[in-house]
């Protein structure tokens, strides 16, 4: 399994990190309210922080933690989007590694190089 770390380059924006926790999510998360939030976020329909929140706040499965992380590293995003200091301090980067370590944990043969270029490729603009 590749390393999180090297998935994605250093000069990868935040929206592509949170995309790539959203993508991993999807892949364990049945939850339709979840998936239909996080095809509006991947897709940028609405990346606004209200939908985030909501998302982050479903009463989601145990089992669907990963989904919980990802649109909690999206929430954290829309808090600043301009600022830095937010984004290294909160729990965004934990949040996108957890939901990536949890979605590979409950479906190891997922194709994260094939999510990661994803992630890259379909920044909406």
């Amino acid at each position: 399994m590749p390393k999180i770390k090297k998935l994605l380059a250093p000069s990868s924006t935040k929206f592509q990190q949170v995309r790539l926790a959203i993508l991993c999510a999807k892949q364990v998360c049945s939850d339709p309210e979840w998936n239909e939030w996080a095809d509006a976020w991947i897709s940028g329909a609405d990346c606004s922080f209200e939908s985030a929140r909501v998302a982050s706040s479903l009463n989601l499965k145990s089992s669907e933690f990963a989904a919980a992380m990802a649109a909690d590293a999206a929430f954290c995003l829309t808090q600043d989007e301009d600022d830095e200091l937010y984004w290294e301090v909160s729990s965004a980067k934990f949040s996108i590694n957890k939901a990536i370590r949890l979605a590979i944990a409950q479906l190891p043969t997922i194709n994260l190089s094939a999510l990661a270029a994803r992630a890259i490729k379909e920044e909406p603009q």
